[in-house]
């Protein structure tokens, strides 16, 4: 939010979705603390993984641009 007041406009792009081999391989990592514990709880299969951008001007739409362009043969994130 504060990007976006200071006039550098941020937002989140979705990349792709957790899979089955994303909470299998969730056995390696480490529980030594209550916020590791309850990362492994969770349930996330299928849910987006997203990327930050902070870009503005004509960098913002190449990125914009190049996102598109790479997420044609993506998931359909419709109703995220």
């Amino acid at each position: 939010m504060v990007f976006n007041i200071l006039n550098a406009p941020a937002g989140i792009v979705p990349v792709t979705r957790v899979t089955q081999k994303d909470v299998d391989a969730m056995a390696q990592y480490p529980d030594t603390d209550a916020d590791h514990r309850k990362v492994k709880e969770v349930r996330t299969l299928r849910i987006p993984c997203g990327g930050h951008t902070i870009l503005s001007g004509a960098r913002l739409q190449h990125f914009w641009d190049e996102t598109w362009r790479f997420g044609q043969g993506a998931p359909d994130f419709k109703g995220i």
